[in-house]
């Protein structure tokens, strides 16, 4: 006994069994797509050349704001160039400005140091002429007497 309940399954049944099968999907035929005829020569190129303002007349908006975000991205371009270059140049400002500090800087350490040195040299004859020298050693390596045995000679 054979029943179809749906068009694509047929069932068949006999008194010991059911069997199920299924029944091959049917395919259809596809229809091969033509190629777009390739453009060649001066013909081609109007036609794509019409298509373009074809599409620009039938998209006004669109086709404004695309103009006008493409000339807003070269503008910020060109802007951020210049802008780069401004900043390039106040940097090197800023650069030779610390650089004619810090000579500044080096050159009154050096002043500084030469003062010193000055300094030293006039302690070191004064020490020598006062005949102190093994008493100023002793003060620089801490070990000055406790009691002050020396006299003052204004005293």
């Amino acid at each position: 006994m054979t029943t179809t309940v749906n068009p694509s399954i047929e069932t068949t049944t006999q008194p010991s069994m059911t069997m199920t099968t299924k029944a091959v999907a049917k395919v259809q035929p596809v229809e091969p797509v033509a190629e777009p005829a390739k453009a060649t020569g001066t013909a081609g190129d109007t036609t794509k050349i019409a298509t373009a303002w074809r599409n620009i007349v039938e998209h006004p908006l669109q086709s404004f704001l695309t103009a006008l975000i493409i000339a807003m991205l070269g503008y910020s371009f060109t802007t951020f160039n210049i802008n780069i270059g401004r900043i390039d140049n106040r940097i090197d400002r800023l650069e030779d400005k610390v650089d004619n500090k810090f000579e500044k800087i080096d050159n009154k350490i050096d002043a500084l140091d030469d003062k010193i040195d000055e300094i030293n040299l006039t302690l070191t004859a004064l020490i020598a002429h006062l005949g102190a020298t093994t008493q100023v050693d002793a003060a620089t390596d801490n070990n000055l007497p406790a009691t002050n045995t020396t006299t003052h000679p204004d005293a």
